[in-house]
């Protein structure tokens, strides 16, 4: 989105993989694609910064592995792609993955 906001929680920066920590750096100088400057507005709440993010704009993710997609990721992902947004993982959409079980 052109927003100019990200979620992420800046705390664990060092978990992050090199592309991401490479993306949000070039962000906060606007070496973006849309030359756009990015700041970041991280609520440590999953719901709150979606939901902020779908009314403001801008990007807003959790790259460590610990949501459940079955009642976490998927629900926010629908919600988002319906909103004209995306929901992936960095790899594939999340509402393409299939579950190997309720707790994946």
């Amino acid at each position: 989105s052109t927003g100019p906001y990200y979620s992420l929680n800046e705390a664990r920066e060092p978990d992050w993989p090199d592309g991401l920590r490479s993306w949000i750096y070039d962000a906060k100088r606007a070496n973006t694609p849309l030359k756009q400057k990015y700041s970041s507005r991280y609520i440590c709440s999953l719901c709150a910064d979606v939901h902020r993010t779908l009314l403001k704009g801008g990007w807003a993710g959790n790259p460590r592995p610990h949501l459940r997609l079955l009642y976490e990721a998927a629900p926010l992902a629908f919600i988002t792609e319906n909103a004209g947004g995306v929901g992936t993982d960095g790899i594939q959409n999340l509402l393409d993955i299939k579950p190997d079980g309720l707790h994946d």
